[in-house]
């Protein structure tokens, strides 16, 4: 008789990321994990108290994955450009983790104040400041522009409805970035 192979969470969680990862969060189900984990279902209901809280754990790893994407991309001389490319990139990279975070109804909706206050983006906005010396209202202005005209762009990515390499988004980013400055 074969060892029984105790399942923990870190093991249903990097099982589960690698499905969203190749298959998309879509895939996600109590079997899809049993089957990649190479067990019955019975060990994620132990573990988990139900498929949602399964869910959840693993799309935290997903948002891990996400924020250690953007910091290898993303350059402290200018923030508001370098993350917009790295978000641009992550829907080529890494289609079905952009889709999770950004395109499927996973995540609770954020309103546009929610997004301008969030912590993460404080460090971008003050930099924009400082690198165009503008006031704090005009940098969220701009920020938020910048993260609307981005996510227009990636989604196009995304969705393989156009091709363009690094350099083409950061020629358009940056010349949406020059327009958004002369139309504040």
């Amino acid at each position: 008789m074969p060892p029984n192979i105790k399942i923990n969470r870190d093991m249903v969680v990097h099982a589960g990321f690698e499905l969203v990862r190749k298959r998309g969060f879509n895939c996600l189900n109590a079997r899809s994990l049993a089957v990649k984990l190479n067990c019955s279902a019975k060990p994620l209901f132990r573990l988990y108290e139900n498929m949602d809280a399964c869910k959840a754990a693993i799309m935290k790893e997903v948002c891990n994955f996400y924020n250690t994407f953007m910091e290898q991309h993303i350059k402290q001389d200018d923030q508001l450009l370098t993350i917009s490319v790295a978000y641009a990139e992550l829907a080529r990279a890494e289609h079905n983790i952009f889709e999770a975070m950004f395109v499927s109804n996973v995540n609770s909706p954020w309103s546009i104040t929610d997004v301008l206050e969030a912590e993460w983006n404080q460090g971008v906005i003050k930099q924009t400041m400082n690198k165009y010396n503008i006031s704090r209202i005009r940098a969220k202005n701009l920020f938020r522009d910048t993260w609307l005209y981005t996510h227009g762009v990636a989604t196009q990515i995304y969705g393989n409805a156009i091709i363009l390499s690094t350099e083409e988004i950061k020629e358009l980013i940056t010349h949406a970035i020059k327009c958004f400055l002369k139309g504040d």
